[in-house]
């Protein structure tokens, strides 16, 4: 294995492995939590502009304004929402210990995103509920179709009807034949069953479209489902974003704290505040012809370091070792790279 090969593994295996390995998955689900929050908004602000549109009209631009309204209160709920779910994990990951703020803490959380799901969803349910819309067109449709039926039926029914009545009145005057009363069970019997058949259609078609009706609210409640569930997903997601946010900056913070009193970073942190006097300030450039050997050891005690000659020789054999500092053809040193790139080498060298 290659030498920068292995630096970059014990970067990755050794030091800060929680913040190296878990930077991509932090980044990718707290930016992520941000399209949660956005769905949020959008859902809400058609439930509470629902609500509004029943305030009466006082100036002109007032649904305008009522709008924008609307989106900045809820813009500045879910931050707080974020806001507040943040200290409630870093405060958990720092005490480690259940207390009473973080009691109240979690309560007021819970408060905030019960309140946020609650307008998420009647928000969403606003907007793709058709049971009013499927009901009307349902009545509308069956009626329409109704009249067409009976319409239809009454024409032929009428017919009869009007045989009837003439033959009623024969009967009534007295001039009713034998022939005329078997006419009269006859168009009766007619009236009758086209009365049946009508019936049985129009009964057939309400059948129809109930179970169509059915069909589409059926549908519509499965829509309605999925969108629940869309809107606890983007919850989750933002509260797993936020959350994992504040566990990975807290953890981080913590790790680092940890490594800062060790002893190699301790040396670490002296190399640094060496090759920084080395560079003169960091104005020192590739090329640049190095500080005499007597001149840095006079300006290392002029910072008063708590450092021995020891450390100094150890600082120079290390720059020289990193390829910070290369000696010429006249065995003169020279600064083989530009400080901040000095800097990275020194970090990387713990």
């Amino acid at each position: 294995m290659k030498l920068d090969q292995f630096n970059k593994l014990k970067q990755k295996f050794e030091l800060n492995a929680f913040e190296n390995n878990f930077l991509t998955v932090d980044r990718v689900l707290y930016y992520f939590s941000f399209l949660g929050n956005a769905v949020s908004i959008l859902f809400s602000y058609f439930f509470i502009k629902n609500a509004t549109d029943s305030i009466p009209l006082f100036f002109a631009g007032q649904v305008l304004v009522v709008s924008m309204f609307v989106v900045v209160f809820m813009t500045g709920f879910e931050l707080l929402k974020r806001f507040s779910f943040e200290q409630l994990v870093i405060y958990i990951v720092k005490l480690k210990r259940p207390t009473k703020e973080i009691l109240l803490g979690s309560v007021v959380v819970l408060l905030l995103v019960c309140g946020s799901f609650y307008l998420s969803i009647n928000g969403s349910h606003r907007l793709i509920d058709r049971t009013e819309s499927i009901a009307v067109l349902a009545d509308s449709t069956l009626k329409t179709q109704r009249d067409s039926v009976y319409n239809s039926y009454t024409n032929k029914i009428s017919l009869y009807q009007d045989q009837l009545e003439s033959l009623y009145a024969n009967s009534y005057n007295g001039r009713v034949k034998p022939r005329d009363k078997a006419d009269i069970k006859e168009y009766e019997a007619k009236v009758l069953a086209l009365e049946s058949e009508r019936d049985d259609k129009i009964l057939a078609l309400e059948a129809k479209s109930s179970a169509k009706d059915k069909a589409q609210l059926d549908k519509n409640k499965s829509n309605t489902l999925a969108l629940f569930l869309l809107v606890a997903f983007m919850e989750f997601l933002i509260l797993l974003g936020v959350g994992f946010n504040a566990f990975y900056t807290a953890k981080s913070f913590a790790d680092m704290k940890t490594l800062m009193n060790t002893p190699k970073y301790k040396q670490m942190e002296t190399n640094l505040k060496m090759l920084h006097i080395l560079y003169q300030n960091g104005n020192r450039k590739e090329g640049d012809p190095i500080l005499p050997l007597t001149k840095f050891k006079g300006l290392v005690a002029n910072q008063k370091l708590d450092v021995r000659q020891k450390d100094i020789q150890n600082f120079m054999t290390l720059c020289t070792e990193l390829e910070i500092l290369k000696a010429s053809s006249n065995k003169k040193k020279y600064y083989a790279m530009d400080y901040p790139v000095a800097k990275n080498l020194i970090e990387k060298s713990v």
